[in-house]
């Protein structure tokens, strides 16, 4: 898989997230569904396609990703929303 298939992937599963998040709000929450997505999600999304891929995400200089932190469980941004 390539880095762009991999980030269109990820892209799609942000957009549900926030599309049934924004449903049930009644309203669209934005950027706020994103960052809660990156928050709760990101990491198990990305070890799940990692180990499920048999080659690897490989980035547009023919390297390949490294591995994941096989105890990450959250991606936590450190920034002020």
């Amino acid at each position: 898989m390539t880095l762009h298939e991999f980030i269109v992937l990820q892209i799609e599963e942000i957009d549900r997230h926030k599309w049934i998040e924004s449903q049930k709000a009644g309203y669209d929450l934005g950027d706020r569904a994103v960052f809660d997505w990156v928050e709760k999600h990101a990491a198990t999304f990305r070890r799940h396609v990692l180990e499920t891929l048999k080659e690897g995400v490989e980035f547009p200089d023919g390297s390949l990703a490294p591995p994941m932190d096989p105890g990450a469980t959250r991606c936590d941004l450190n920034f002020s929303r």
